[in-house]
């Protein structure tokens, strides 16, 4: 499948919480942390079991309508992804890759 095939319905109405609901799909057992500038992010779920085994915050958030979301400090996350693969967890950093249409 083609890039283009798999994110044509991809629009600026994208977000973070789109792309973490896509890798559930993929792997639903897995614990997904996106960066998001100085701290990285678990949203849904994620952050709902992140916040359980490790006691960080937990808040809620408007991404084109309501999630849950962790906030990991930068300096914290190797600790923190240490933690949660002590206790089982499959812990997986989203990084953003850029697609271009193919024609």
């Amino acid at each position: 499948m083609k890039a283009s095939e798999i994110y044509s319905d991809i629009n600026d109405n994208w977000t973070k919480s789109h792309e973490f609901e896509y890798l559930k799909k993929t792997s639903p057992k897995s614990l997904f942390i996106f960066p998001n500038g100085e701290k990285y992010e678990c949203y849904g779920q994620d952050a709902e079991i992140i916040h359980k085994l490790s006691g960080i915050h937990m808040h809620t958030v408007s991404d084109s309508r309501l999630i849950q979301v962790t906030a990991i400090r930068k300096e914290k996350l190797d600790d923190t992804i240490a933690a949660l693969k002590r206790l089982g967890a499959d812990v997986r950093i989203v990084h953003v890759i850029e697609c271009t249409s193919e024609e």
